[in-house]
């Protein structure tokens, strides 16, 4: 199993509210399950937790932590996979930046706002490792 990334990781750096260890995380995951990229985790019992995300009852981020704070290969199809084995880093590079001004990687809400501006960002890496394994 590939593990991309664990809320456990960036708990430590959190002082006041550990519950942003779950927002980046949750935010790429969103995005994967929003342009369907469900890997085998999702696909193959039809989670519940998946089903409420689907329906717009919880957040990416809420739906990371109900996962254990876990981002893996099996919550991805092949697709998504590639794309986050090669871009995974360079998303947590940038997203600190366009973050920076809101108080930085760690002060960021799960706030649709907040969703919009990963995504475009997400959109942004996407678009350019299509193009480079097109």
């Amino acid at each position: 199993m590939k593990v991309y990334d664990k809320a456990k990781w960036h708990k430590e750096e959190i002082a006041h509210n550990k519950q942003l260890a779950y927002v980046h995380i949750g935010f790429f995951l969103a995005w994967c399950l929003n342009r369907g990229f469900a890997g085998q985790l999702f696909t193959d019992d039809a989670d519940e937790d998946f089903q409420h995300f689907i329906k717009g009852k919880i957040t990416g981020p809420q739906l990371i932590e109900l996962l254990d704070g876990v981002l893996d290969n099996e919550m991805l199809n092949d697709e998504a996979n590639e794309f986050a084995e090669m871009y995974y880093d360079n998303y947590l590079d940038q997203y600190e930046q366009i973050f920076q001004k809101d108080g930085g990687f760690y002060s960021i809400l799960d706030t649709n706002e907040n969703y919009n501006r990963a995504e475009k960002l997400i959109d942004k890496l996407y678009s350019e490792w299509s193009r480079l394994n097109g």
